[in-house]
């Protein structure tokens, strides 16, 4: 097995991140100096932070603290989540550094490297190796034997959460088995089943949307039978929108036996999501979400539908936040921190990031523009939208942030 060290230094370093607020990419290691980064998770996921101090003193004692605590929730999760806080400590002392384990919610996350001891100071120049790795979970646990409806269904808390379970002959007081998933990302939904290699088993899996769990005769999305020889099978279905997934594994009448498998349920992201837009008559409020089933539940209430404004990238190191003032009942966006901390002390509802923006290189723009008799704004990936606003009072404000068509 490697070392710490060893695996770390298997990674090819990138270029020194020593500005404050750096933001890291996952699987990615840094040279870094003392202060400020962060990094974003799209998704829920097991994530390992590995810091190998360099050997940057004589002083055995000196060393590294490392602070890593989340410091926004991403969009659609519980604004009142309960923090998460984790450190760690390494001395140059112990080549093999600090490792913190845990598994980590979807949302952006603060990570501080600082002086460990006053009394043995590093160099200012000291520099310590730092890896985020995101690893999908790989966590194990057992199904209850009380999930055989949806409302009843164990949760598989990660990416790659293996959950063990037995399923019974039909006629018996146990029935299907049923796991739930949540993914905030649209893509590719798979299920991998591994079963007892045992003849007297008859089984096949089914796959629901969120529906399930309130319409008794729910359709599958994908229905399978599932082979008998012990050899693990893989099926996939198109998750098209966030949200809550069904497995179920389900005996048929020819069963004669009880038999254990194996399931692990993961999403693969695209590499880009859509961004609706609607309109409110009432207000002339545009609003903007990549969340479809809010798009579909404020058609239901008023708002007009106005279809696919641009695609966003899952992920990226610029997010753009969303804001809501509850006295005008207006939506915000901005890329600034700084601007969203700020209005945040004027009475506006922080909602966390809403989605990313693409990189000026890579990206098209999205031109905001102010309504000062209103106080509204708009955003566009239409320059001629844009052009014609402005012709008829309404103030350009310059690009917002890039997206791609």
């Amino acid at each position: 097995m490697l070392s710490l060290s060893a695996f770390i230094l298997s990674f090819v370093i990138a270029s020194p991140a020593w500005a404050q607020n750096e933001v890291l990419e996952v699987n990615q290691a840094y040279e870094l100096k003392a202060g400020s980064y962060s990094f974003l998770l799209g998704s829920d996921g097991r994530v390992t932070i590995k810091v190998i101090p360099g050997s940057s003193s004589e002083d055995a004692n000196a060393g590294w603290k490392v602070d890593v605590e989340r410091t926004e929730v991403a969009l659609g999760y519980p604004p009142d989540m309960p923090p998460y806080y984790a450190s760690g400590t390494a001395r140059l002392s112990d080549a093999q550094g600090v490792e913190l384990n845990d598994g980590l919610n979807a949302g952006t996350y603060a990570l501080n490297l600082s002086n460990l001891d006053a009394a043995h100071p590093l160099p200012d120049d000291a520099t310590a190796t730092v890896v985020v790795l995101y690893d999908y979970g790989l966590m194990s646990e057992n199904e209850s034997e009380s999930n055989d409806s949806p409302i009843a269904a164990d949760l598989i808390e990660y990416t790659l959460f293996t959950m063990s379970g037995t399923v019974h002959p039909t006629g018996t007081s146990s029935g299907p088995d049923y796991f739930r998933y949540t993914t905030n990302v649209a893509g590719m939904l798979t299920v991998e089943f591994t079963g007892d290699a045992d003849s007297n088993m008859s089984w096949q899996l089914e796959v629901f949307d969120e529906s399930a769990a309130s319409v008794s005769d729910a359709q599958p999305l994908g229905k399978w039978r599932l082979g008998t020889d012990g050899q693990t099978q893989k099926f996939q279905v198109r998750a098209s929108d966030t949200g809550m997934y069904y497995v179920a594994i389900v005996p048929d009448e020819h069963t004669q036996a009880s038999g254990s498998y194996k399931l692990r349920v993961s999403c693969t992201p695209d590499s880009s999501i859509t961004m609706w837009r609607l309109y409110n008559p009432y207000t002339g409020e545009h609003l903007y979400t990549s969340d479809y089933s809010e798009y579909e539940r404020l058609g239901t209430i008023g708002w007009k539908l106005e279809g696919k404004a641009w695609a966003a990238p899952v992920i990226s190191g610029d997010p753009v936040w969303r804001l809501y003032n509850p006295y005008t009942d207006d939506h915000h966006y901005t890329t600034s921190k700084s601007e969203y901390d700020e209005l945040a002390g004027l009475g506006w509802k922080q909602e966390g990031i809403g989605w990313y923006s693409a990189s000026r290189e890579d990206g098209l723009p999205i031109y905001r523009l102010y309504n000062r008799y209103n106080g509204y704004h708009h955003y566009t990936m239409d320059e001629v939208e844009s052009i014609a606003l402005s012709e008829i009072g309404w103030t350009p404000e310059g690009i917002g942030w890039y997206c791609y068509a």
